[in-house]
């Protein structure tokens, strides 16, 4: 099947423009809105579909206790003045720890200006001066200017950005957070904002090889400063630079090594809504990243679109990467050299928190491949010459069960299509390599990825997950087709269920590749504390084809070829994230070797993971 990048982005452009053009997107709907309020309005910057309230008089307001009567028992939040009374239920508070400059979500009954509380309960995660209202918009205007904006429990509404599906945030990575106040000065008449993060992680690897002698631990630092700067209101600007320092503190069979460098992340600038369009372009190095990191989590030197109306959201982009990101590299990276990838993603947020994805990914690579015998440097090695095609679909989503708890769902189906030249190395003396063989196969894989996780709210509200993922194999590459899927190569594997920190859901120790592979995943998780976790995971590995190899396993040691059991790991992950500024992460694993090893079965590898953090 021939895939031209051209179709895609029709397609893609199309979804969003034609399902939505003469179609009001905003009234009648539920959405939670997240600004500050600014000369008789809320202005808006982050707007989300929720689940449909009945009643527009009914809604849910949270923000800073202003105005406090203990007396009259009534406080402010922004333009709303809030009422309570014996009939008021509280929640994790009491009337008379109520107190000016604290954070509280209220819901009940509105009018006007007035809210009668039916409940009020404490709540964390605001920037100081936000406000956040849920309700039913029950107007709607677009303005001049490209914004829009809404009536929502009695009051303006202005939306600044062009849909409520925008995916994920641009100058935010899914593992990260920041302050909800961070550092800034004025410059030109707008904020700098100077953010950033410390990085301090240690690993523990044994036996990965399997010889009872491997052990590995590093310790790794690596410093990262941010700077976002508002060129205009429509302009933005993003750029970043880290140092890390990373020491092998223990090495068995081998030297130590200890690495310093500098290098660049993300840089680039952001036009949102041009000429008052939907459309936005964002050009430079820039964070290609999506929910569950099975498509793409990467940085690249790239241009991209975005294309935003109400539900409908669009990206199509290209890249390739134009110099080193590292002072320790050379040059840039074989692998990716004269590599040029587009990119595509289209997302419909078809109910609230519950979505349905299309991705594409072309890739071209048009660096040399050397022929048998021609000898390189070992740092030029590429070992793989690629013109692929990737393309599938994503559900996803969250439904509540009520007094039942919550669901959460996913399902990933993937195709690749291609060409590929597999190039295999001798290495030699002096750093130089030689060509030990060229072949040219056809490639045909496919892949799927299916799971639920259920929330309870039985005594300690733990979390149950079942999931299955597979990637297809080949039994011989002979016959110049390759049936085994290879997943993106900007991937990496990692989400979260219901716990507060993402972890890679294949295996923390493993971190298989999902091909030529069949992955059982079963978990349980418990929340503790008002933001921390840990959980439980169990996972099962088999072989689709029975094979010599695996193409990224972290079990280094021979395969046999003679069975499919490739072995099971157990991970315990906990989080804590309670603190202001700074997270912990602990990860331990064990991995028990299957029959696949041949004489290796039954024996184990261990794997430790501690990560501090500190937000700035």
């Amino acid at each position: 099947m021939r895939f031209h990048v051209a179709s895609m982005v029709f397609w893609l452009l199309s979804v969003g423009v034609g399902s939505a053009s003469g179609a009001d997107l905003y009234s009648g709907k539920t959405f939670r809105a997240t600004g500050v309020w600014l000369n008789g309005t809320l202005r808006a910057s982050r707007i989300q579909l929720r689940d449909q309230e009945k009643d527009a008089s009914q809604g849910q307001i949270t923000g800073q206790i202003e105005r406090l009567d203990m007396v009259l028992m009534t406080f402010a939040i922004g333009p709303f003045m809030v009422e309570w009374s014996d009939k008021t239920q509280f929640k994790e508070i009491t009337a008379a720890a109520l107190k000016s400059g604290s954070t509280v979500r209220v819901t009940g009954r509105v009018d006007g200006s007035r809210v009668v509380a039916s409940s009020i309960q404490p709540a964390s995660g605001m920037t100081a001066g936000a406000i956040q209202v849920i309700g039913i918009a029950t107007t709607n205007i677009l303005k001049k200017n490209a914004e829009r904006e809404l009536l929502m429990l009695g009051v303006p509404v202005v939306v600044t950005q062009a849909g409520y599906n925008a995916v994920e945030s641009l100058i935010r990575r899914q593992d990260s957070r920041r302050p909800d106040q961070p550092f800034s000065v004025e410059l030109l008449g707008r904020p700098l904002t100077i953010t950033g993060e410390y990085d301090l992680t240690l690993r523990d690897r044994k036996n990965l090889k399997l010889d009872g002698k491997s052990d590995v631990v590093n310790l790794d630092h690596e410093a990262k400063i941010e700077l976002f700067y508002p060129i205009n209101d429509r302009t933005y600007a993003f750029l970043v630079g880290k140092g890390l320092y990373e020491a092998e503190l223990r090495r068995v069979g081998g030297d130590r090594a200890t690495d310093k460098s500098l290098a660049r992340d993300q840089s680039w600038i952001f036009f949102d809504r041009i000429g008052g369009s939907n459309f936005g372009l964002q050009l430079g190095r820039q964070n290609f990243q999506e929910t569950r990191e099975w498509w793409w989590d990467d940085d690249k030197d790239a241009a991209r679109v975005y294309y935003d109306n109400g539900p409908f959201h669009v990206e199509v982009g290209v890249g390739k990467e134009l110099w080193r990101t590292s002072t320790l590299q050379h040059h840039v990276d074989p692998e990716d050299q004269d590599l040029v990838r587009f990119f595509g993603m289209g997302s419909w947020q078809w109910a609230a928190k519950q979505r349905l994805e299309f991705y594409g990914l072309r890739q071209n690579d048009s660096s040399k491949t050397e022929t048998k015998g021609a000898r390189l440097s070992s740092d030029r090695e590429d070992p793989s010459d690629a013109n692929l095609t990737w393309f599938g679909l994503r559900a996803i989503g969250n439904r509540s069960l009520d007094q039942y708890g919550e669901l959460l769902y996913w399902l990933d189906t993937a195709l690749v299509r291609g060409r590929e030249k597999l190039i295999d190395f001798n290495s030699g003396d002096n750093g130089t390599s030689s060509v030990d063989s060229v072949k040219d196969v056809k490639v045909r894989g496919s892949a799927f990825d299916f799971g639920v996780s259920w929330q309870t709210k039985i005594l300690s509200k733990p979390a149950f997950t079942l999931g299955y993922a597979q990637g297809s194999g080949d039994d011989s590459v002979k016959d110049g087709t390759d049936s085994a899927f290879r997943q993106t190569g900007l991937h990496n594997n990692k989400w979260r269920f219901f716990g507060v920190n993402r972890f890679r859901y294949y295996g923390e120790l493993t971190r298989p590749e999902l091909s030529n592979l069949g992955i059982v995943t079963a978990a349980v998780g418990w929340p503790l504390l008002n933001n921390s976790s840990v959980e439980l995971v169990y996972h099962h590995y088999q072989q689709v084809k029975a094979s010599k190899s695996l193409r990224d396993f972290r079990i280094s040691a021979d395969l046999t070829g003679k069975s499919k059991d490739i072995g099971q790991e157990v991970d315990l992950v906990f989080g804590f994230r309670d603190a202001n500024h700074w997270d912990l992460s602990v990860g331990a694993s064990a991995f028990r070797v299957g029959n696949a090893y041949g004489a290796s079965s039954g024996k184990r590898a261990y794997g430790l993971l501690l990560e501090f953090t500190y937000n700035f």
